[in-house]
């Protein structure tokens, strides 16, 4: 094999290499963004409903921060994986969205006072 085929080679492997790596990025960024947005409903449903008593969830959706570094939340892999609101006073309504996390492994809403039926799909086993 020449230089020029090894080289073209290698290139071909580099090019193909760096368009999946960006395919990732995207895709990781976009889950990311879908996750945040359902965070920001989790927010408004949780303030609509508790006018007096805020948890760390008033501090969400601050400028510039990633929703992996908001209070309450973990991330793996640029995905939110765990949500914590023990302890925040949280009254009201379940809220109905949480299977929109895809990648939630851990939820506490320990220490708070919600009512409702626990969503079947919530705690269900995701094949």
């Amino acid at each position: 094999m020449s230089n020029d085929r090894v080289d073209h080679h290698a290139f071909r492997v580099a090019l193909i290499f760096l368009l999946l790596l960006t395919i990732g990025t995207i895709v990781v960024g976009e889950l990311l963004d879908f996750d945040k947005e359902v965070l920001v409903s989790l927010k408004i449903f949780l303030e609509d409903q508790n006018h007096m008593n805020r948890g760390r969830f008033s501090d969400w959706n601050q400028p510039r921060t990633p929703p992996c570094a908001w209070p309450g939340i973990s991330c793996f892999g640029d995905r939110v994986t765990g949500i914590d609101l023990s302890g925040s006073e949280i009254s009201g309504g379940m809220f109905g969205n949480f299977s929109a996390f895809t990648a939630l492994t851990h939820l506490n809403l320990s220490g708070n006072t919600i009512s409702g039926e626990i969503p079947a799909d919530l705690g269900g086993a995701r094949a």
